[in-house]
């Protein structure tokens, strides 16, 4: 993918990674990218003050 994000999107995983689904890698990578992405968007939310950036 090019964007990976748009207004209220966000794509995790192999969506966002060119990674081969062998080998079970690309769900570690959206494992990780999902807690990544919580922890930084969880208090902006809750604070209702979420932007996207491009």
């Amino acid at each position: 993918m090019e964007k990976w994000f748009e207004e209220g999107l966000l794509f995790i995983g192999d969506a966002a990674h060119a990674m081969s689904p062998v080998g079970g890698v690309g769900i570690n990578l959206a494992i990780q990218d999902a807690v990544a992405t919580a922890n930084r968007l969880t208090a902006p939310l809750l604070e209702n003050r979420s932007r996207s950036k491009t």
